[in-house]
């Protein structure tokens, strides 16, 4: 009898906690919907209509878009790199350590100092932008022209540690013994790699992709500071929202302004594009998993 009371209550807890937990997940986006569906001449779609004839919320979709796909594969391609050189060409463990500290340094420095550092380098007399200046590039452009390629530059170098330290992790595990097989077989260098290595972290990598994705297409704060109050044209979907939903006084006061069911249509429609984007890259991943086990 106490065996059962006790485990009706620990039923109960866990009952409350995952309702706990759906509201606080659920709650948001419920609220979110609401108000985006909430017009007044009453329920309707209309807000949804507005920001499709949106100009600038299509410039700012585009915008995300190639900004999210050239920041997810430069991220890829540089962890992959560093993860691998880590493993495989380091030749003494002080060597691994240090290079293991210097690839996530950027991971650990706060979003403030990354954007101060870098308009320092892309300021038309740094040093990144005199470097380029050899090249023809005039220096003025990072800062203004080529603003769009100057922030995918600093998000690759800013978040790429977390590719890097996850696929470390996964080519720790290939055991010697299956790369010894293949060198049999007569793959070596790079041939080494794409026998062994990929096939082997490829389901890693597909889940990293789909975190990649969802983290770097909705990321507000770095593009926030880092492009300032530049024009509209050069806009993401994330700062869109929030030129739409505040603006800031001469006192440096924030204050809601009156877009915001605007900027909260914009939101749902960004999360929806997400869970879409979600949906896909994860039936790819459990097909991948299905057609491995067999």
């Amino acid at each position: 009898m106490i065996i059962s009371i006790r485990s009706f209550f620990v039923r109960v807890i866990i009952l409350i906690f995952i309702l706990a937990l759906i509201t606080a997940i659920l709650g948001p986006f419920i609220y979110s919907l609401g108000r985006s569906l909430n017009t007044p001449s009453g329920i309707s779609l209309s807000s949804y209509k507005s920001i499709l004839q949106d100009n600038i919320f299509r410039i700012s979709l585009y915008n995300s878009i190639i900004y999210t796909i050239c920041t997810v594969i430069g991220q890829l391609m540089l962890g992959i790199f560093c993860a691998y050189m880590i493993e495989k060409f380091t030749l003494y463990k002080r060597d691994s350590m240090l290079l293991l500290i210097a690839f996530f340094l950027p991971y650990t420095i706060p979003t403030a100092i990354i954007v101060l550092s870098w308009n320092f380098l892309l300021e038309s007399n740094g040093l990144f932008a005199q470097f380029f200046s050899l090249f023809g590039i005039p220096n003025s452009y990072w800062k203004s022209n080529y603003i769009i390629v100057s922030l995918i530059i600093v998000s690759i170098w800013a978040y790429f540690p977390f590719v890097f330290l996850s696929l470390l992790a996964r080519i720790k595990k290939i055991p010697i013994a299956t790369y010894n097989s293949a060198q049999l077989d007569g793959a070596n260098g790079i041939r080494l790699f794409f026998k062994v290595t990929l096939p082997v972290i490829s389901h890693t990598l597909l889940i990293i992709l789909l975190l990649r994705i969802a983290f770097m297409f909705t990321k507000f704060d770095l593009p926030w500071y880092f492009m300032g109050n530049k024009d509209f044209l050069f806009n993401l979907i994330p700062t869109f929202i929030g030129k739409r939903a505040i603006y800031i006084n001469v006192e440096n006061k924030v204050i809601a302004s009156q877009n915001f069911a605007i900027a909260v249509t914009t939101g749902v429609t960004l999360l929806i594009i997400c869970i879409l984007i979600f949906i896909f890259l994860n039936s790819i991943i459990f097909k991948k998993a299905k057609y491995s086990s067999k």
